[in-house]
């Protein structure tokens, strides 16, 4: 099986900003309470490692941060624990040996933390590339994309005929009416005279009030 289109979707619906912290809280929860019933199912933890539990700990380091991770992992521990039996016997449940599950309830508590503060710089990384990529005003492409998509179409087309277009609009008075009225009054026009143009037209903000589009 193929997993690649399924991650690329993940990250697309992810950078959207369409998994909610919502939906991370259900997933969380959800893993949790299925690692418990399958390592349950499977005979206690002294049959099967619980290595399942690692999944909603991850899931929240990515989301969530260093605290909440920690009490995730705290409740992967309890629920690895005190409350999982290390195994069964003629229907009798035998308990685990307390060193066992604190042991293991410390190692859940270190990956979760360690994960947490790993995540954490690649959110860092990610988004001062990001940064520096995009307009901080109106979050367009900034100079060094725009130059990048141009040279690019013209790289194509002296390869193959076609025809390349740079549209560019001069906003007068931007950064007045961003000041006095906000982002969003200012940005419609900006937004909007793209979208009559064809997918894959790279909009940009090379120069100060004057947005630009390259069409391929």
């Amino acid at each position: 099986m193929n997993v690649a289109p399924w991650r690329r979707l993940w990250r697309q619906v992810d950078q959207a900003g369409e998994v909610t912290a919502l939906g991370y809280v259900l997933a969380i929860g959800a893993t949790l309470s299925i690692s418990w019933l399958v390592t349950l199912k499977l005979g206690g933890a002294g049959v099967v490692a619980p290595h399942w539990f690692y999944v909603p700990i991850m899931l929240c380091a990515y989301r969530f941060g260093r605290l909440p991770t920690v009490a995730v992992s705290l409740l992967a521990g309890l629920l690895t624990g005190p409350v999982m039996p290390d195994h069964f016997s003629h229907g009798v449940a035998y308990p685990q040996v307390t060193s066992d599950w604190v042991s293991r309830g410390i190692d859940f508590l270190v990956l979760g933390y360690v994960m947490a503060l790993l995540f954490r710089n690649l959110r860092r990384q990610r988004d001062a590339a990001r940064a520096s990529l995009r307009d901080p005003l109106t979050g367009l492409a900034n100079r060094v994309v725009f130059l990048d998509r141009l040279q690019n179409a013209l790289a194509r087309l002296e390869r193959a005929q076609g025809i390349v277009g740079v549209l560019f609009l001069d906003l007068d008075d931007f950064k007045a009416v961003n000041d006095h009225k906000g982002t969003a009054p200012a940005m419609s026009c900006s937004w909007l005279w793209p979208t009559a143009c064809r997918p894959g037209c790279a909009r940009a903000r090379p120069w100060p009030g004057c947005p630009a589009m390259s069409s391929p």
